[in-house]
């Protein structure tokens, strides 16, 4: 939903700025993560990593949501 967009969008800002870039770049310009990796001048591990690890950060905070929502 629009509102789950803009809570991750507000949570992927609230990260290191490298961090949101690369999630933007990824996500939001749909760029390769090689393309990303060589903009930014950072390995490729690293943009994985953190592309990643937010993704499962996410998972975990709107996992906890639902289920509180169950209840």
């Amino acid at each position: 939903t629009k509102e789950n967009v803009e809570k991750v969008w507000e949570y992927v800002n609230k990260k290191d700025a490298k961090i949101a870039k690369v999630f933007y770049l990824y996500y939001g310009l749909d760029m390769k993560i090689v393309d990303i990796a060589e903009a930014l001048e950072i390995t490729q591990s690293a943009t994985k990593n953190y592309i990643y690890r937010t993704i499962r950060e996410l998972r975990s905070i709107f996992d906890k949501e639902c289920d509180e929502d169950a209840k």
